[in-house]
């Protein structure tokens, strides 16, 4: 049996996370970087330098890391409120110097259930390609 995902995320449309059930409201995140933050590490599954994120986050320049510090430490916060400060996220990795979200997580992501609904409508023909494009269709 598969194991009831912890973080319920989706992109398609409004932004949106559950975390065990519970939706995550703006005020939790406290900024919509963060949010879109959150979203770029989800996406980028091979993380991202600090210098990448700031980069992508900031495209208008910023003279140092404590704007995406504080998005970081923000998005820690929204995910696990419970987190003493030094404490190591669930969610969130940091090795190498590289940032990403722990995939090891139970969690369900509509992009990627969208990406392997379309996947496998590629790879049918007939009735069984119809049925993974209405549900890639349902998804997004």
């Amino acid at each position: 049996m598969a194991q009831e995902p912890e973080l319920v995320i989706r992109c398609f449309g409004t932004f949106q996370v559950r975390r065990r059930g519970q939706e995550l409201r703006d005020g939790e995140w406290q900024s919509a970087r963060a949010r879109y933050l959150f979203a770029y590490l989800l996406h980028t599954p091979e993380g991202a330098l600090k210098d990448q994120l700031l980069e992508a986050m900031y495209p208008e320049g910023t003279d140092s890391f404590g704007p995406l510090d504080t998005s970081l430490t923000r998005i820690r916060k929204a995910l696990e409120p419970e987190l003493d400060k030094g404490q190591a996220s669930r969610y969130l990795l940091r090795a190498s110097g590289r940032y990403s979200f722990n995939r090891q997580v139970p969690f369900e992501l509509d992009t990627l259930r969208f990406e392997e609904a379309v996947r496998k409508m590629r790879s049918r023909q007939g009735p069984d390609a119809c049925t993974y494009a209405r549900e890639a269709l349902d998804i997004y």
